[in-house]
């Protein structure tokens, strides 16, 4: 199954355009190690809001710790390191980084394309629960995302984030906000209230802590 490779950056002001291009540096030197690589900024994300997201897709984890093992002996990483992240003047600031898996049935070959609109919902396991009961629930939204209008669903597992590993992500793609508002303009309409009732009412397998928006850049 792939893996997600996530770093968000906080970027000073004035500097967005800079990091852009140093994404762009970036995204050409992974690319050489077999990442996919894509830049997000996040919006309604609470303290997280204005964080540019840079995401590596790789096809499964030992192709991830193929790559990371790679790097560290890359020259030319090294040095962009050395230039753009470690400098005492540099434009962003490392915020957090999270391995994420793909779970059976949401495998993700391709990265989401520049302009479309995100979704981004994490739970955690609620107690008592199973990994198993999560994975149905996750199946039926993904019937009823593609029937009410989403571009694609994923659904990942995080594997190593700190205070947020073994949380459960989902993320819609969604032609902009325009879709993402009709998407869930039908959520409330009462065919799907089983669905939301299954979710986020008392007998839910998940404990919702997160939800968040953002668009993909060009890079």
């Amino acid at each position: 199954m792939g893996v997600l490779s996530m770093t968000n950056w906080r970027v000073q002001p004035g500097r967005t355009a800079e990091f852009v291009q140093g994404a762009a540096e970036a995204k050409a030197l992974h690319e050489r190690h077999g990442a996919r690589v894509f830049l997000a900024q996040w919006q309604n994300a609470g303290a997280r809001t204005g964080l540019l997201g840079y995401g590596m897709l790789f096809t499964d984890i030992q192709a991830w710790g193929r790559a990371t093992d790679a790097l560290g002996g890359d020259q030319a990483w090294l040095a962009f390191v050395q230039q753009r992240i470690d400098a005492a003047d540099a434009g962003a600031t490392l915020v957090s980084q999270s391995l994420n898996s793909d779970q059976p049935g949401f495998e993700a070959a391709e990265h989401p394309a520049p302009g479309t609109f995100i979704l981004v919902s994490s739970s955690h396991l609620a107690p008592g629960r199973s990994a198993e009961e999560v994975l149905r629930l996750a199946h039926d939204w993904k019937q009823a995302s593609a029937d009410l209008g989403a571009q694609w669903m994923r659904y990942r597992r995080t594997i190593l984030g700190g205070e947020q590993s073994l949380s459960f992500v989902a993320s819609y793609g969604f032609a902009g906000a325009a879709s993402y508002a009709a998407f869930i303009a039908k959520l409330a309409e009462p065919a799907r209230q089983g669905l939301m009732q299954a979710s986020f009412g008392p007998s839910s397998p998940l404990v919702n802590f997160s939800q968040a928006s953002g668009r993909v850049l060009p890079l």
